[in-house]
């Protein structure tokens, strides 16, 4: 049998499976940022939110002073988009307000390295300039000062981070308009600038479809669930201040 034919039967039954890749360099990302981080933050407006979410409140009570708010009154409003309480709410309903937030930017950012290392598997990268571009990525950007602040700002760039590699891992892969859709929506609920996406993801839910009807159809519903997501943040800024 010829090398050529070998070196593919060797990947599919001897390498690791691409999601198990993917688990083990999140895993050792995380360990990198967990022995450079700062440890803890002040700014954890996200663990603060979210216990204010499991208390059925959109706002603060009696929130330090120190915290970045719109304060009525004793009511402390957090001004940024609420998408990373998806990541903090679990934790914070186990450890109440002693969750730490850093912990969950790391570990938040270490996964979105993961879901890097997945796309660019489907891209059919080398394995060199995949591996380079995962540790660029990881390792040879601010996304590393950021994930290991934690701050209520950088949680939210982690977030949108997140949410934006797996669309890209889902529109390299199955490229379901719908699921696109919401993984950019959630994006733009951890950062709003991140809905200015959705030109790219557009156009790559367009590729490949068969007829023009096709590809109407499949932008319609990418769409539809875009502006829901964006809906959600008019509505939710309507329960905090009464007004869209």
């Amino acid at each position: 049998m010829a090398l050529r034919q070998v070196v593919p039967i060797f990947r599919q039954k001897v390498l690791p499976h691409k999601w198990f890749q993917a688990a083990g360099i999140a895993a050792l990302v995380f360990v990198i940022y967990f022995v450079t981080s700062k440890g803890s933050t002040p700014y954890d407006h996200y663990v603060r939110l979210s216990d204010a979410f499991l208390h059925g409140r959109l706002y603060l009570i009696n929130a330090p002073s120190w915290l970045e708010l719109a304060r009525i009154g004793d009511k402390g409003f957090v001004m940024d988009p609420p998408g990373p309480t998806l990541f903090v709410i679990p934790w914070v309903a186990i450890w109440g307000l002693s969750t730490n937030q850093v912990i969950i930017s790391m570990l938040v950012g270490s996964a979105a390295v993961g879901l890097f290392w997945v796309f660019a598997t489907q891209l059919r990268w080398s394995l060199s300039f995949k591996m380079a571009m995962t540790v660029l990525v990881a390792l040879g950007t601010n996304f590393w000062w950021v994930a290991t602040d934690g701050s209520v700002w950088m949680l939210a760039h982690v977030s949108a981070v997140f949410f934006l590699m797996a669309a890209l891992v889902e529109t390299t892969g199955k490229n379901r308009p719908w699921l696109v859709g919401l993984l950019v929506g959630l994006a733009g609920l951890s950062r709003l600038p991140t809905f200015l996406a959705f030109p790219f993801f557009a156009y790559t839910i367009s590729r490949g479809t068969s007829g023009r009807w096709g590809t109407i159809r499949r932008l319609t519903i990418f769409g539809f669930v875009l502006a829901a997501m964006g809906g959600l943040y008019l509505l939710y800024n309507y329960g905090q201040y009464g007004t869209f």
